[in-house]
């Protein structure tokens, strides 16, 4: 069919958070000082930069270093 293949380079050291409220990849990036674009690469499945967890939880991928500085602002950034 002539489509060519991505090329993709996920860092091997990814782990995944459940988030469990609404959650915008600018406010990811700014608490945790990483850059935007390496979370929509590691989350492609949310299109409009926003994790809808309204009712039930949603994965968050991002790498382990990423992951523990998440988990040490999860309750005071989100809440």
């Amino acid at each position: 069919h002539g489509i060519p293949t991505a090329k993709i380079s996920i860092p091997f050291s990814v782990d995944t958070v459940m988030v469990h409220h609404e959650l915008h990849f600018q406010q990811i990036a700014d608490v945790l000082e990483i850059d935007i674009e390496e979370i929509k690469t590691l989350n492609p499945q949310y299109k409009r930069l926003v994790i809808p967890a309204y009712s039930e939880p949603y994965p968050l991928r991002l790498k382990n270093k990423d992951i523990i500085k998440y988990l040490e602002y999860k309750d005071v950034y989100w809440r």
